[in-house]
């Protein structure tokens, strides 16, 4: 029977709160106990695969629900465990599997990777998006060199799973410039932030904008629209998101702001998040450039209706229950969307409707994944 190895490399290194190693955490949280695995990460001195000890990777997993997260300090810990633990080197066989849940950057890695192809060896991969390359400066990437290491990997990979079938498409499209194949799509899982009961939308609830304030997911126009809409004049608004050492100039007067109708939460938990979104009115995720945008699809999970862009990978499969999508993203259509959300009305029918919406667990993402896999 083949073996498979699932490489974390990236998330042991760098264990940040970011959608994809939100995804790998989830993974290995809910892999299912009858298949195995061995979580590995790789080591570019020396050039091999070595074994994660199981203390190490829970360590990250849990990582995510620690509000108090000193992430200097966490880096050494995870060191520490991973040099007293069962860390001894692992080699693949012809015919087994490494599994990548995860981008990387690294030229030697992704050189490792083709050497363990030319033994037999089998890849699997999942791809996430290409903003990088089709869209660098709304991602802040100056330059995409490094990422190509992991393009070219995807390129040779054995199997490959896309997270929507929008992913896909630029794939085949606009990278490989290929006519779409059938490769899997597999929708991420919503109730990642755990479901806290039914929310009740309290007539004073206020609208929330979560997603890390990088300047590029459109927290300026949602700013600018509520602070000048009349119609919400007595709701508040807190920003949900990890604030940049040093912020884009277009959030300046956000972050500047000092008056009692807007909030920023910097950098929440879990924890926290959910219980922001679960007491909202409303989430609105306007970002154009996103490669899936879990936060849309936790939201709905949680039963809050969404603002989104029509074209947002996360609800591009989805029935459009619980969500107004902006075909186009500006300043006057979030205004628009906020007028029609501070009605009693609308704002009864958009959260009825989420519950029609047959959204995905992470525990049926995990099983799908690892079937896809061992098919």
């Amino acid at each position: 029977m083949a073996s498979i190895y699932i490489d974390i490399a990236e998330l042991v290194r760098n264990p940040l709160r970011t959608g994809i190693q939100r995804v790998v955490r989830e993974l290995l949280t809910h892999w299912p106990v009858d298949v195995p695995v061995t979580i590995v990460r790789y080591q570019d001195s020396p050039d091999r695969l070595q074994r994660v000890p199981d203390a190490a990777v829970q360590m990250v997993i849990e990582s995510a629900s620690n509000p108090y997260l000193d992430e200097q300090v966490f880096v050494e810990d995870i060191k520490r465990a991973l040099q007293e633990g069962n860390s001894e080197p692992v080699v693949p066989g012809p015919g087994d599997w490494i599994f990548v849940p995860e981008l990387f950057v690294s030229l030697q890695r992704a050189s490792f990777y083709e050497a363990q192809k030319a033994r037999g060896v089998r890849l699997a991969l999942i791809a996430y998006d290409f903003l990088g390359w089709l869209s660098p400066d709304q991602v802040a990437i100056e330059k995409t060199g490094g990422l190509n290491h992991y393009l070219q990997v995807l390129k040779i990979a054995d199997r490959r799973c896309f997270i929507s079938s929008a992913v896909r498409e630029e794939f085949y499209s606009r990278i490989l410039r290929l006519p779409v194949q059938e490769d899997a799509v597999l929708p991420l899982g919503a109730d990642g932030l755990r479901s806290i009961g039914k929310p009740v939308i309290d007539a004073d609830a206020p609208f929330l904008c979560p997603g890390a304030l990088d300047g590029r997911k459109g927290q300026d126009l949602v700013f600018d629209a509520f602070i000048n809409n009349s119609a919400c004049r007595d709701f508040s608004l807190t920003f949900a998101g990890r604030v940049p050492p040093r912020p884009r100039p277009n959030l300046e007067p956000l972050l500047a702001y000092r008056g009692s109708r807007v909030r920023v939460l910097d950098n929440p938990d879990d924890a926290a998040l959910a219980a922001a979104i679960a007491s909202s009115r409303a989430c609105l995720f306007v970002s154009q450039y996103e490669g899936f945008g879990l936060p849309a699809i936790e939201s709905l999970y949680l039963g809050v209706p969404v603002v989104v862009s029509a074209d947002l990978p996360a609800v591009s499969d989805l029935p459009d229950f619980g969500q107004l999508r902006l075909k186009t993203v500006d300043r006057q259509s979030i205004s628009d969307a906020l007028t029609r959300l501070a009605s009693p009305d609308e704002i009864g029918r958009l959260a009825s409707d989420t519950g029609k919406l047959q959204l995905r667990t992470w525990r049926d993402y995990a099983i799908s994944v690892a079937a896809w896999v061992c098919a």
